[in-house]
């Protein structure tokens, strides 16, 4: 058995590594993760806006959602089309939602670090939508509108915008 025979493992610090599970003789909550954790309630928040507040008739608005890590360490979020809903309402009427037609709805998962912040945007070709992707013959009319963004359970305050 020639392992008998090999001089003992160093750690590069020339220091002799630790038998298997002692983990420096640390705690091994107080070692750093090598890979972010998952960010947690709190740490993000979504806002809302869009690339300009009015809008002519042959104009689509552009909707901006803004995700920013809150929290004090770099953290992973999902930030697919899976988790991200841009919704569009006149009062209480719900005009479109980019939920109700998504084809293949698709996780993307991302480090920020603390601090930063990521921008989805959606252009909205004025149109309503249901649903299940039922068809709705109704267009939208000139007036305000608020606009919310949704990143899985975290939501926007509303931004407003005008069609002209």
């Amino acid at each position: 058995d020639g392992l008998a025979k090999q001089p003992a493992a160093t750690a590069p610090s020339g220091v002799p590594n630790e038998a298997p599970g002692v983990n420096g003789g640390k705690d091994p909550a107080e070692q750093p993760s090598p890979v972010p954790t998952g960010c947690l309630e709190g740490d993000v928040s979504v806002s809302a806006g869009t690339a300009q507040a009015t809008h002519g008739p042959s104009q689509n608005p552009v909707l901006v959602m803004t995700i920013k890590n809150e929290g004090k360490f770099a953290c992973s979020v999902n930030v697919g089309p899976s988790q991200q809903e841009f919704t569009v309402m006149s009062g209480n009427d719900r005009i479109f939602s980019t939920s109700d037609c998504l084809a293949a709805p698709s996780d993307v998962e991302i480090t920020m670090a603390p601090g930063s912040s990521e921008t989805a945007r959606f252009t909205w070709e004025r149109v309503r939508s249901a649903p299940g992707c039922k068809i709705v013959n109704a267009k939208p009319r000139p007036g305000w509108y608020g606009f919310t963004a949704q990143l899985g359970d975290i939501s926007s305050a509303k931004a407003s915008f005008e069609l002209k």
